[in-house]
């Protein structure tokens, strides 16, 4: 058992990293359209997509919606990677503890 779980690692690890690269680039490539269009984003509003919409409604509706899209990025990296980092957390503690 212990094992299969190690050789799960590898691959698992490698498919994070991927879909890691993945999501990065989509939030590159939405900052980029953001500040070429020069919306200015307020940081207390990266979770809050209907404060978005209610504040930035005089924009242009391409802009809200890059901008909505580039937060729902960026929520969307930061949930990937703490399930991530959990998922690989549980198989080492699992490894951990048949070893001991």
């Amino acid at each position: 058992m212990s094992l299969f779980l190690s050789y799960l690692i590898i691959p698992l690890v490698f498919l994070l990293l991927v879909i890691n690269i993945i999501f990065r680039v989509k939030i590159i490539k939405a900052y980029k359209r953001l500040k070429n269009s020069r919306v200015q984003l307020d940081g207390g509003m990266l979770m809050k997509t209907d404060l978005i919409r209610e504040k930035y409604k005089d924009y242009p509706q391409e802009d809200v919606d890059n901008l909505v899209q580039f937060t729902r990025s960026l929520r969307k990296l930061v949930l990937f990677a703490a399930s991530g980092f959990i998922i690989i957390l549980i198989v080492f503690l699992i490894l951990y503890s048949q070893q001991a």
